[in-house]
Parts: structure tokens; sequence; C-alpha cells
């Protein structure tokens, strides 16, 4: 209903909105949302993590913090590369690791190493002072 409401205003303004449940995702964005996001439950699943692999917490930490790394999405358009090809170019650069590419607004998280992948865009986890250097990645991909 508030997404609703706040459309009927024509504002131009991202709407961010919540989706409990995962269903109502694709709901809210056919309803106007610019972005659908889900509750943060990452909390628990940080102690099971500790316990089960340690050291993979503080990751989690540390992308959710602003005081280190985080994840960056950079609109790189590409064609029949292996993910392979895009996570050594992206390294090389020094631009930051690829987790993840977009290809027609869909995210596909981490593909097999030999996939032929196309997209347009890429999400790197990457400190603040390495993205000037996407500008290069994206030359290379092209």
């Amino acid at each position: 209903d508030v997404l609703c409401q706040i459309r009927s205003i024509s504002t131009t303004a991202n709407i961010v909105t919540e989706a409990v449940a995962d269903q109502n995702q694709q709901r809210f964005m056919d309803a106007g949302a610019n972005v659908v996001i889900r509750p943060m439950r990452a909390y628990p699943e940080l102690a099971v993590r500790a316990m089960v692999h340690p050291g993979t917490e503080r990751v989690i930490e540390d992308l959710l913090s602003s005081n280190g790394d985080s994840l960056y999405r950079e609109d790189i358009t590409f064609t029949s590369k292996t993910w392979i090809e895009v996570v050594t170019a992206a390294l090389t650069i020094g631009c930051g690791t690829p987790i993840g590419y977009v290809a027609e607004g869909k995210i596909h998280m981490q593909p097999e190493h030999n996939e032929a992948c196309s997209g347009d865009g890429l999400i790197l986890i990457s400190k603040q002072s390495t993205i000037d250097r996407t500008a290069r990645l994206r030359s290379q991909l092209s």
C-alpha cells in the first residue's frame, strides 16, 4: 500500500523496499520499487559461521561495515568471456575481486571458472582506493 502511494505522487526518488517473503520481491519491483532487500539475519549466522569455518565471520563483518573492503557494482559490459578471464583481468589490473556479474538485471554469483559469461555489470569486493582502475578493466573486457 505504501509503495503504491509513493508511486502515485510521481516521485523521482529511488524507492527501497524490504520484502520479508522472497515471493514478494518481483511484485514490489513490478509495483515501482527500484531496489528490494531482504531483512538482515546475518548475526545468528555469524556465530555458526565462526564455529564451522573460523575466519569467515571476519570477512562478513568487514563487508557489512565501512572500515575495510566493500562491495561495489560497476557497469562494465563484456561478452563471451570465461569467468576466469574476467576474474584474472580484474585481479591483474588491481581493481578488486569479482564475485558475480549482472546480466539482464539478474545477479549471477560465482560461476564456474570455465563458464562463458556475458554481462553488463560486475559485483566486486574492493577497497575504495582501487575503484578508479575500473576504466582499465572496462577497456580490457570490451
